[in-house]
């Protein structure tokens, strides 16, 4: 019997099968199948993936350098997310006819998902670095290097806050150094003793953060919100303070 005819013998005894059983069933064994032939395209996209140019050396991103750059490109955040360099590894780069390729496809979701949450204004279009790490970590939970995981977790709140929320963040950071540690509303300053007292403070309660991160932002809160009209607390509020004062 020719490999033709054998073929064709298997090919009815098989529809003769298939005829016999419900739906159900036959679905179930399509969906069989056609997992194994992804699970089989998967392999092969990933054995093509280690001669390719992405996993060589000179694709490894550089950290150091790319972590002191103020802002990335939407291009430049997926490569880095993915422990490559955007100088090697980008979309131009990225262009080819290998659908196989389980690198390009995460490169591409990745692409797709993040231009989708600029477009909704969860992001900005020009991406602060260390404010895209935390998104990409907290909102997107994205697997990515360990040396970007660890940068994310040391973004100053002050750095991801909207315009809104930052004036309100700044106005409630000065108010309380004038209120409660000193802060003379007629010269913005000196800061770095208050800014420690306000880490001390925090510190009682299990918030740790560095006086000089504080430092730090009331250099930066006082002038966004001095508008000439910035004053000592009333002779009354003070009254009213030593009166809820515990002892």
């Amino acid at each position: 019997m020719s490999s033709v005819a054998r073929w064709l013998t298997n090919f009815f005894a098989y529809r003769e099968v298939l005829e016999e059983m419900d739906p159900p069933s036959i679905a179930a064994i399509y969906f069989k199948i056609e997992k194994i032939r992804r699970e089989n395209l998967a392999a092969m996209g990933a054995e093509q993936d280690l001669h390719e140019f992405f996993n060589e050396e000179p694709a490894l991103a550089r950290f150091d350098h790319w972590l002191a750059l103020a802002h990335w490109t939407t291009d430049e955040a997926v490569a880095l997310s993915l422990g490559k360099d955007p100088s090697v590894v980008n979309e131009a780069s990225l262009r080819y006819p290998n659908g196989l390729s389980p690198f390009v496809r995460e490169y591409r979701r990745r692409t797709d998902q993040l231009k989708r949450a600029q477009t909704a204004e969860q992001v900005d279009k020009i991406l602060p670095s260390l404010v895209f790490l935390r998104w990409a970590v907290n909102v997107a939970h994205w697997e990515m290097p360990f040396e970007l995981q660890a940068a994310a977790k040391q973004v100053d709140l002050s750095q991801e806050l909207d315009g809104k929320s930052k004036n309100t963040f700044y106005s409630v950071m000065v108010a309380m150094a004038i209120c409660h540690y000193g802060l003379d509303p007629t010269k913005g300053g000196p800061f770095s003793s208050i800014g420690q007292a306000i880490a001390d403070d925090m510190a009682e309660v299990g918030l740790k953060i560095s006086g000089r991160g504080i430092d730090d932002v009331l250099k930066r809160a006082f002038p966004a919100v001095d508008d000439g009209r910035l004053h000592e607390p009333s002779k009354a509020w003070r009254e009213r303070r030593k009166k809820i004062e515990l002892p």
